[in-house]
This record gives structure tokens, sequence and C-alpha cells, in this order.
């Protein structure tokens, strides 16, 4: 062991410089920081300082990130400004690649930090997807900056976590929570919306109201299941149907690739799962050879029908977060959580729908529509994210499936059969009103995830 010294002085001016991020820690540097943060979210639920620390620490670190963003766009249009004048244009090229590549990687940090207190909201909210599905579906508030309405807002968290019996979560923090600021849980069960405002200021009475109908037309709802959503009426229903899914084989994958660099398994010939842990990998081209050969007779079969086969890989799922579950409440280690969501094993999930649609037809369930069957100009016309992905029929009923529920079959690893028995479900209840949309949760959504 040996000792050193050394004396610094450093200009005052200099710090904001040195604030700038410069240092910006890779995935590879937060994996284990992610790892801790879901370990905290999950076994120190009941513990509320936990919870409250937690927060703010996430809190602070999806700051940081925006502030780094903030500052590379800066840069970045400076860039874009004088890009014809740098010789060679190359240099300038690779330079404003790097900026955007951090600022995707920052915006994906965002997303997985968020990710980590949806899992408290879903165990909060006892996994109810279709209340989690409302409280998402709304206008986002934009990135978290420290104004006043932050800081109003951090006061009234504190001041409820020194409540008895209550906790409460800070909803910028989350992907699912966009009512009010605030989402506080007492120990009776209530959980309450909480919309914070500076008591001092005028001229915004209008506002103020219209947010005030808004949370009391939500909670109203809530508390009846029944109301008017987006134009149309709206019901909840809880369904008994078993959410029966392939995450145990999912995860013996990732552990199968995390021993040997790569691995890929096929699920009941409608799904092929790749996986690679490129930390593991001595030899990328053996991985890309064996991806190629792995399979090789179902794929040709599949591209002899001309099926519609549609890759996708697991961090897509972050873009549509509102949708499917969290990662952070998946039935796996800690570990494996945190690499999924830095990105540290890379997960393709590639689809067949057309083998998911002949599944449903031996089922008794046929397509009568489906996005799928659209040229490129049809496409063009219609409102992708407003129009069914399927419509299937049996006698005289139809069910749309929007792409919260077919997407669930890729990104949770739900089984067919389940969206089947759902089908079955809704069939023997006989048609429902006319022009009334209904959201289902499940009775044992909960056991799915444990």
């Amino acid at each position: 062991m040996k000792f050193a010294k050394r004396f610094v002085i450093r200009k005052k001016e200099d710090i904001p410089i040195y604030a700038k991020g410069i240092w910006s820690p890779t995935a590879k540097d937060w994996v284990e920081i992610i790892e801790d943060y879901i370990h905290i979210s999950r076994s120190r639920i009941n513990n509320k300082m936990a919870m409250l620390k937690l927060q703010l620490t996430i809190l602070e670190d999806i700051i940081n990130y925006v502030t780094f963003n903030d500052q590379i766009k800066g840069e970045l249009k400076k860039l874009e400004e004088r890009e014809h004048e740098v010789k060679p244009p190359d240099k300038i090229e690779e330079q404003i690649e790097f900026m955007k590549s951090d600022i995707f990687f920052h915006d994906l940090m965002i997303v997985a930090l968020k990710e980590i207190i949806d899992g408290i909201v879903w165990r909060y909210f006892e996994f109810n997807r279709a209340l989690l599905y409302i409280l998402a579906d709304k206008e986002a508030s934009g990135p978290v900056r420290p104004d006043k309405g932050l800081i109003n807002t951090m006061y009234e968290l504190a001041q409820v976590f020194t409540n008895p019996g209550e906790a409460a979560i800070l909803n910028d923090i989350t992907n699912f929570l966009k009512v009010g600021n605030l989402t506080t849980i007492k120990s009776g069960g209530t959980i309450e919306f909480v919309e914070v405002k500076s008591g001092n200021r005028s001229g915004r009475g209008g506002r103020i109201t219209r947010q005030k109908e808004r949370m009391a037309e939500i909670v109203e709802f809530f508390n009846t299941g029944i109301g008017e959503y987006d134009g149309k009426k709206i019901r909840i229903v809880v369904s008994p149907v078993k959410q029966k899914n392939y995450l145990p084989l999912l995860l013996n994958i990732i552990r199968s690739a995390k021993a040997r660099g790569y691995y890929s398994e096929i699920i009941g010939n409608y799904m092929i799962v790749e996986c690679i842990y490129p930390e593991r990998l001595d030899d990328s081209e053996t991985a890309i050879e064996y991806f190629k050969n792995r399979h090789r007779s179902i794929k040709d079969q599949w591209e002899k029908m001309k099926d519609v086969v549609i890759p996708i890989f697991a961090t897509e799922k972050l873009e549509f977060s509102k949708n499917f579950a969290p990662y952070t409440i998946f039935p796996f280690p800690d570990k494996i959580c945190a690499d999924i969501l830095c990105g540290r094993v890379t997960t393709r999930i590639i689809t067949n729908y057309s083998e998911v649609m002949r599944i449903f037809h031996k089922n008794g369930w046929k397509t009568v529509d489906s996005i799928f069957f659209k040229n490129p100009d049809e496409l063009e016309k219609i409102d992708i994210t407003k129009t069914p992905m399927m419509i299937v029929g049996k006698g005289e009923a139809k069910i749309q499936i929007g792409p919260g529920m077919i997407g669930r079959i890729p990104f949770e690893f739900l089984s067919p059969k389940a969206l089947i028995d759902e089908f079955e479900r809704i069939y023997a209840g006989g048609s429902p009103e006319e022009a009334v949309l209904q959201l289902t949760s499940f009775s044992d959504e909960e056991t799915a995830w444990y």
C-alpha cells in the first residue's frame, strides 16, 4: 500500500463545466445499482423510509439524465448548424452520432429507472391492469425538472410520509401514474390522487377547476367501475381466466445464454426466442451462424407459407410501458431484471402472427379482419393506434384484439390459450351493451408474477 498527496486550487467558475456530465456512466456501470434498486423495491416495499429514500434517489438520477440530455442537445444543435463548415465532414458526423447515441441511452435509462417505481405501483394497485391502463393513458407531463412545481410536490410527499399508515408515489417518476402529482396509499386500502398547486397564484382558476373535475371523474369511475373514456362508455370487468405464461421458459433461455453467451428456443411453433449476453461472447460470428441455423426448418416453413412474422427486441417494451407489466415484477432474480433493463442481455422475440391466428382458428375463433391483411396503401389511410390488430369471431360474436392484448404474447410471454379462454368468457356472457368498451383485470393476475 502506498500513499500520495496533491493540492488542488479550482476556480469557482470551473465547477459548472464539470457539472455538465463529462462522465456519463455506461450500462455496465449502472447494472449493479439498478439491481440494488430493484432489490429494495421488492424486499422493502412495506418499509416507508425505504420507499421514500428509493424514490428520492431515483428522482435525482432521472433529473441528472434529463439535465445531461438538455446540455447534449444544446451542443448537438451547435454542431449541426456548422456541420457544412467542418472538413472533413466525417469527423463532425461521428461526433453527432456519438451525441445522439448518448441521448438514446439516457432516455433508455430514464424509462428503466421509472420501471423500478412501476413495480411498486403495480403492487400497491394489487396488479389491477385495467385501472393502471386508464391512469397511464393520459398525456405525459414531460421531463422532470427541479422547478417550483416539483419542490411543492416534494414538500407534500414528505408530509404524506409523516402520516401514520400512509405512503406515496411521486407520479413523475413512473410510466403509469399520470393523474395528479402524487398518489397516496393508505393502510385501509384507499388510494388518493393528489394535485399539488401553490396557493398564491391567480389567473388559473379555470385550469384548476378542469383538473379537479377530471380527477373527480376518474375517482368516481374507479369506485363504480363504470364511466366514460375517450368519448365512449367504459366498464371495468374482472375476469377469472388464468393468465398462463411462459416466463419460466424465458428465464431458462436467459440463463442458458448467460452460461454460453447465446441461446435460442422455440415456443409452441409460433415464437422463437433468441438471447445473447454480449460480454460472454468469444466469437460473434459463431453466434450469428448458430441463430441462422437454429430452428431452420421452422423458419423455412414460415417463409414458404408467407406467414406474417415480426421480430422485436425485449427492450422495445419500454416504449409501450402503459400496455404491459413492468420487467421489475417479472418472477426473475434481481440481477436478471437489471440486465434486461440495462440492455446487458439482448433478447429478440420472433413472433409468427399467422400461426397465432391459426391457433385461434383451431379453437373456434376465425380471424375476420386484421391489420396484417392490409397492404401498404391501406395502412397509410388508417390510424394504427386506434385500429384493432385483429378481429376474431365465432358465430355472430366478434371480438376486437388491440395491441395491448396481442402484444402480451411477445412482451409478457402470455400463452395464446389464455387469450382464447378470455374470448370464451366474453362469448359465454353474451353480447355486451352497444358502444360499451370493456377493460379487463384478472383475478389471478398477482399469481402470474410470483
